[in-house]
């Protein structure tokens, strides 16, 4: 697998292309990056220009500001932090209005050959005005010395903080200064054949965009953990890590990350008639749960329709849950779990979950609860009682099935949107059992008008 961030070149190649293009630190370039030729007319980029702006500033701010190190960022990143933010709403955009929400996020570094600063670009995308998301890859570059990010409209800004970020499914969310662009829109799970557009920086050709569609949805490695990945036809290559591919209303779901390359015959390492490249990208839905992305609002609440009964004797948390549990009657069979529930057990688990705010069994607790409402009917208390559990521990136990009960208990509390919008979620995190979400999925198309 090739990460297309261009790391593996080396400093002194990334140097002489350079030199050789006449655009490094060391030259000094005429302003232009990206003109208007008027009326209509799409604007025309301007790629020397592009990188020879992107590196006059990122100097002039390397050598008069303090910026924040790339050990401090990777510092940051290692610690895999969350941050909660309200995602863009509302429709896609037309891609050239997309296209002013891409950004270049480069790698700030000095070579072993001059004494000038030079940047090694990549892609990203504003997911809020002061948000660029990227992959996490990008970040992890500890032979620079720290990161910018240029605009389509040209200002370029250091990277503040690293707010978000998963190893695993290689993204990061970074801040930097607010900037008054309006950021792109998540959009749900493009389906297999759907057509896409990406807009990268493949070796430093500037807002090229390519088009194909969503291959497939598959498990692969990653870090030697399993993980989803979603393959597209859209081409991209070095330097279009973190750029968005957007879906035809302009909305992004997904995030190129890296290629494979299948050669006919590989002997000793000698690799001999390229036959196909895989492009492999992350599913949008990944970053709603590292920016814990806020819902819109459910109907109904988790409060409970009585007073909720005193817990009385035992004390300990222990003692307390393994009485609910008999009064519910809890059964569990690996990680399946059967009760009978009854509203004042519901009532004595959410006092128990009051009482007890920090017990070893507040995730069965949180569960149980779910799963109770969702037996007595009660589905949109349970929707809410899902997802509380989920915000908790969004990779416990019991999450795959939770995420299933969530969604269907929107859909029968007559809330199709969400629900359709955690079932698309479901269908790109586990494409590999579509059968037990499907059902539910075309219901919910029903419902809005989209399917007959």
């Amino acid at each position: 697998m090739a990460y297309i961030v261009g790391v593996k070149m080396d400093l002194a190649q990334w140097c002489r292309l350079f030199l050789a293009l006449g655009v490094s630190g060391c030259t000094s370039m005429k302003p232009g990056a990206v003109r208007s030729i008027g009326g209509t007319k799409p604007a025309v980029i301007d790629d020397r220009a592009i990188i020879g702006e992107m590196t006059r500033e990122a100097t002039r701010m390397m050598d008069s500001d303090d910026p924040v190190s790339m050990e401090s960022l990777i510092e940051q990143l290692k610690k895999e932090p969350r941050v909660s933010l309200n995602l863009p709403g509302g429709k896609g955009a037309r891609t050239e209005d997309a296209q002013k929400a891409i950004a270049v996020v480069g790698g700030v570094y000095k070579c072993k050959h001059c004494t000038r600063w030079h940047v090694a670009p990549a892609s990203g995308f504003l997911i809020a005005e002061d948000m660029v998301v990227t992959n996490y890859h990008v970040v992890n570059q500890p032979e620079r010395s720290s990161l910018a990010v240029r605009l389509f409209d040209g200002r370029v800004f250091m990277v503040e903080a690293v707010v978000a970020a998963s190893e695993r499914f290689d993204l990061a969310v970074l801040r930097i200064p607010k900037t008054g662009v309006k950021p792109v829109a998540l959009g749900q799970a493009a389906p297999v054949g759907a057509k896409v557009d990406l807009i990268s920086h493949p070796n430093q050709n500037f807002y090229t965009l390519s088009e194909g569609r969503v291959a497939r949805y598959f498990m692969t490695q990653r870090d030697k953990k399993t993980v989803s990945a979603m393959a597209i036809t859209a081409d991209f290559g070095r330097g279009s890590s973190g750029a968005p591919v957007l879906n035809e209303a302009g909305e992004v779901v997904g995030i190129a990350a890296s290629t494979e390359s299948l050669y006919y015959t590989e002997d000793d390492g000698d690799q001999k008639n390229l036959q196909m490249v895989f492009k492999l990208t992350v599913a949008a839905s990944r970053i709603a749960p590292l920016v814990r992305a806020k819902r819109p609002r459910l109907i109904g609440t988790t409060k409970p329709l009585t007073k909720p009964r005193p817990l009385g004797k035992p004390t300990d948390d222990t003692a307390a849950f393994r009485a609910i549990e008999k009064q519910l009657q809890v059964r569990r069979r690996g990680t399946l779990v059967f009760a009978r529930p009854t509203e004042a057990g519901v009532d004595r688990l959410v006092e128990f979950l009051k009482a007890y705010p920090k017990s070893k069994h507040r995730q069965e607790a949180l569960y149980v609860r779910g799963l109770s409402l969702w037996m007595l009917k009660r589905y949109s208390h349970a929707a809410a009682a899902y997802r509380t559990l989920l915000d908790a521990f969004p990779e416990g136990k019991h999450t795959r099935l939770a995420r299933i009960r969530e969604a269907g208990a929107l859909l029968f509390s007559d809330q199709p949107q969400p629900a359709l919008d955690r079932l698309d979620e479901l269908m790109a995190d586990y494409p590999d059992q579509p059968e037990r979400y499907g059902r539910e999925r075309a219901h919910a198309l029903v419902l809005l008008g989209r399917l007959k």
